[in-house]
């Protein structure tokens, strides 16, 4: 009885909340996989077109250019600028304009190995899972070919990727398996008793991870050794599909009968409330300034919050963008300013690599209230030539070049 009374509740809310959703213009009816943004575009994935538009626009165009294969698209990954596109057996291509042009990104990657389900970056590297061959490794620094990363890895069918700390973790059929990142091998982690769980997603939030799962919602506190459950008790072990985070409320998308509901939390999973209900099957969630995007089997659509001016229960409040500025001057001698802006506080690490990946020092790592902040980098010790310098907190990794002129 309980069990329906829950239920109606929450159908009621959400049918009186889902008249807020407004669908994107230009994308047919269409399953939209993977929604990412950068800058002040937003970029939406189908199986066999890439679309994209200003972050408050009502509708996307394609973009002029288009990957030419046959193959269905899987997943969108954008680091420093790049927009990286994993493809179903293709493998990966990328654009470095917005879309104007494309490129393969093959080298390394076995016929085999060229499903690409998910990508993260861990440090200077970038990392991509695939759906038949595990994970391979790409140096950012020096990006020339894939390497395989599968020490100790039995099953190979990689179903999605996440980073917390210096950790990498990969969910593979119904295991997931974590590696440090200087370490060789993987070894295996479990929720709770379960020997065995399907994990669709990994969300970093202020250094806690969250897994979306099969079997509800679980989070660790020690970069992903082990979990504990953070479930919607509304919904216990429901299917949970999709996770996105906006600096101040963490968003869950999940299953339960047929139909899809979206729950947010402002309290790190302590208690989730309804935010809407979803009559058509939900792929992917993000959140960018004042906007709630879905992902969905029938297009893409969003939730305009235009009046929030301080935290409601009810509605999400946006925030602003982690950014790491371009240092000045560049080229420099003897010393640069970095600047950089954090939109809440948190933990921050800013490293300084040279042209071959080599950490060199690192300039900043400790907490911070969100602002604006700038330093001072003093290069007199330094050889002439190009370096890389890194900002790294819970959200995300930016990567910046700069140049020292004796």
């Amino acid at each position: 009885m309980q069990g329906i009374k829950w239920f109606l509740i929450i159908v009621l809310a959400g049918n009186a909340l889902a008249q807020n959703w407004q669908k994107i213009k230009g994308i047919d009816s269409t399953n939209v996989v993977s929604v990412i943004w950068e800058g002040d575009f937003v970029y939406a994935l189908t199986y066999d077109q890439v679309f994209y538009g200003s972050l408050t626009s009502d509708s996307l165009v394609a973009t002029p250019g288009q990957p030419k294969t046959s193959d269905s698209f899987a997943t969108l990954f954008i680091h420093n600028g790049r927009i990286h596109l994993g493809t179903l057996g293709s493998g990966i291509y990328y654009s470095d304009d917005q879309g104007m042009t494309w490129h393969t990104l093959n080298t390394g990657l076995s016929k085999s190995a060229q499903g690409i389900m998910s990508f993260v970056v861990l440090g200077d590297s970038l990392y991509a899972g695939s759906n038949f061959s595990g994970v391979f490794a790409l140096n950012l620094l020096n990006p020339i070919s894939w390497t395989p990363i599968n020490t100790s890895l039995f099953n190979y069918g990689v179903y999605t990727l996440g980073q917390s700390g210096d950790n990498i973790l990969a969910s593979i059929g119904y295991n997931l398996f974590v590696k440090g990142r200087n370490e060789s091998q993987w070894n295996t982690v479990y929720p709770d008793s379960l020997q065995m769980w399907q994990v669709y997603e990994m969300q970093p939030v202020e250094g806690h991870l969250f897994a979306a799962t099969d079997r509800g919602i679980y989070c660790s506190t020690d970069h992903g050794q082990q979990w504990q459950k953070t479930d919607i008790k509304q919904f216990p072990n429901a299917e949970i599909i999709a996770l996105a985070y906006d600096g101040s409320r963490l968003f869950a998308g999940l299953i339960y009968r047929g139909q899809h509901w979206i729950f947010s939390s402002s309290n790190l999973g302590q208690t989730w409330e309804i935010h809407t209900h979803e009559f058509s099957f939900l792929w992917d969630l993000l959140v960018t300034e004042k906007r709630l995007w879905a992902g969905r089997a029938d297009g893409l659509w969003y939730w305009q919050d235009e009046t929030s001016t301080g935290p409601d229960p009810q509605y999400p409040v946006f925030t602003q963008h982690y950014h790491l500025e371009q240092n000045y001057p560049n080229p420099f001698n003897p010393s640069t300013t970095i600047v950089y802006q954090l939109p809440r506080a948190g933990m921050v690490r800013i490293d300084l690599f040279d042209i071959q990946g080599k950490h060199m020092q690192t300039l900043l790592n400790e907490y911070k209230s969100a602002g604006n902040y700038s330093l001072v980098f003093e290069g007199s010790d330094l050889a002439s030539g190009v370096y890389f310098y890194q900002m790294t907190t819970a959200k995300q990794i930016q990567n910046k070049k700069m140049v020292y002129l004796k």
